[in-house]
C-alpha cells in the first residue's frame, strides 16, 4: 500500500493526538494532520479523555508517559467508552512492561520515538487493512 491509499483510507477519520511535550505534539500534529480530515490534540490525558468524549475519534495517539494519567490508562478508559477505536502510542520507551501492558490493553500500535514517516506508514497501513 503507498502513501496515496493510505490517505485515501484515513483522510475520513478525526484523530485525537495526547502528547505533553508541547513542541513534540505541534510537529507531530503537522505530520498527522496528512492523514487525517481533523486531529484533535491536548496536553494530557485527562484532556485526552474529555476531548475523546466530545469528539468521537477514530483513532487515538498518545505517548505514555505524561503527568497525571499516563498514555496506556487513558487508553483503557477510552476503550471502555468505544472498545473498536484504533489506538497507537508514541513511546521513547521499549521496555516489555510497557508492551506487555499495551498488548493487554489492545493497543493497535506501537511506535518508537523519534520516529520515521515510514514507521507511521506502517502502522497506519496495519490499521487501515
Amino acid at each position: 500500500m503507498d502513501i496515496n491509499e493510505i490517505q485515501a483510507q484515513t483522510r475520513s477519520m478525526r484523530a485525537l493526538y495526547v502528547e505533553d511535550d508541547n513542541e513534540v505534539r505541534q510537529q507531530t500534529a503537522k505530520i498527522l494532520k496528512l492523514f487525517f480530515h481533523q486531529v484533535i490534540d491536548c496536553g494530557d490525558a485527562q484532556e485526552g479523555i474529555e476531548k475523546f468524549k466530545a469528539s468521537k475519534a477514530g483513532i487515538v495517539f498518545t505517548d505514555i508517559n505524561m503527568p497525571g494519567i499516563n498514555g496506556l490508562e487513558m487508553i483503557e478508559r477510552i476503550k471502555q467508552i468505544d472498545p473498536l477505536v484504533k489506538t497507537v502510542i508514541f513511546s521513547a520507551h521499549d521496555e516489555s512492561k510497557f508492551f506487555t501492558k499495551a498488548i493487554s490493553i489492545g493497543v493497535d500500535g506501537y511506535i518508537l520515538k523519534p520516529f520515521t514517516t515510514e514507521d507511521l506508514l506502517s502502522v497506519l497501513e496495519k490499521i487501515t487493512q
